[in-house]
């Protein structure tokens, strides 16, 4: 199903959710639609999160003494 940007089919009553609408764009061949974040994506994250603290810590800290 393609659909142009800020075009929508209309749905009936009890027809689907948000989560199974799906917008195309055609210009660009982009699809739109309701995904997840993958677990290794969600672990850069954290790994970022921590690396940023430890920096923080480590260089931002005035020296001892």
């Amino acid at each position: 199903m393609k659909l142009e940007p800020g075009k929508e089919e209309p749905r009936q009553e009890g027809e689907g959710t948000d989560k199974d609408r799906e917008t195309f764009y055609k210009d660009s061949g982009i699809r739109e639609k309701h995904g997840y974040v993958p677990l290794w994506l969600w672990g850069v994250v954290i790994a970022l999160v921590i690396w940023a603290v430890y920096y923080t810590v480590k260089y931002w800290s005035p020296p001892p003494g």
